[in-house]
């Protein structure tokens, strides 16, 4: 029973992360929509924080990175593993250097094939959880 829950979900997973080209998802406002978090098998959906109404990122050409978390603005650098559908977000700052894989898990397009929704995995090792954060293309 493990064995086949584990082949579907490697099997759904793949289907579930569409097909892309990096240069779709470059010099795009994305912004932040809320969080699902899955710990022990529940899903808990986050809404979007007053703090965070704001949050974006933005993946430039030469692998720099703007970003808006809980007000601040940030520049740091990406880059793309296309093999593993990863974006690799680093953190360059003076307190901490620190890489974060994301895995592209979900992609919606709207009816003129342009990407219009992201959803962006993390394992959390702390809490032994994922964390799946939605993005949206600014309108």
């Amino acid at each position: 029973m493990l064995k086949k829950l584990f082949i579907i979900l490697c099997f759904s997973n793949h289907l579930i992360s569409q097909d892309y080209k990096i240069e779709e998802l470059m010099n795009v406002k994305w912004h932040y929509q809320g969080s699902y978090y899955f710990m022990e098998g529940n899903e808990v959906f986050v809404d979007k924080e007053k703090k965070r109404k704001n949050d974006f990122f933005i993946l430039r050409e030469n692998n720099s990175k703007e970003e808006l978390i809980y007000g601040k603005k940030i520049k740091n650098q990406w880059e793309h593993a296309p093999h593993g559908k990863i974006l690799m977000f680093y953190d360059n700052s003076d307190e901490k250097i620190s890489a974060i894989p994301l895995r592209i898990s979900k992609i919606d397009r709207d009816k003129s094939g342009k990407i219009k929704m992201i959803s962006l995995r993390i394992y959390i090792i702390e809490t032994r959880s994922f964390f799946y954060g939605i993005y949206t293309r600014k309108k």
